[in-house]
């Protein structure tokens, strides 16, 4: 998260193996719908009312070539996660639980990641707070 774009989730890979990966581009967590998971909750009178969340869809066809310890990185709007992301962030604080699945497929780069929660507090009229990153150990 980053107080310049509070309404992206940024994501980062790096190639921690000696030798160049080939990856398909849509496996990569900010374009795999199936690698990113998370929960989201309005904060609203002092109750957490359930987000609907949806996985933006991606066709991603081509490979990339990954040195090694090079690092990739991309992003998410909240907006293609959280069904009315805008009005709920009007209405309310917003927590969200998220962890990138580590489970690897056929061609598919295993990801090493430690969960964690963001917490995004209501927009007012005029500004909005930095959001709060929480990561779990």
């Amino acid at each position: 998260m980053d107080c310049n774009s509070p309404d992206e989730l940024m994501m980062a890979f790096r190639n921690t193996t000696r030798t160049q990966l080939k990856v398909a581009e849509g496996s990569l967590p900010w374009n795999n719908r199936h690698a990113l998971n998370i929960k989201a909750f309005l904060i609203k009178e002092g109750k957490a009312l359930p987000a609907d969340i949806h996985a933006p869809i991606a066709d991603y066809m081509r490979y990339i070539h990954i040195a090694p310890n090079e690092v990739l990185s991309g992003g998410i709007r909240l907006e293609e996660i959280v069904r009315n992301f805008s009005q709920l962030s009007d209405e309310g604080d917003i927590v969200m639980y998220y962890e990138i699945s580590p489970t690897a497929r056929s061609g598919r780069p295993n990801f090493v990641t430690q969960p964690g929660t963001i917490l995004i507090p209501q927009r007012s009229l005029t500004s909005r707070k930095c959001p709060t990153v929480i990561l779990f150990r």
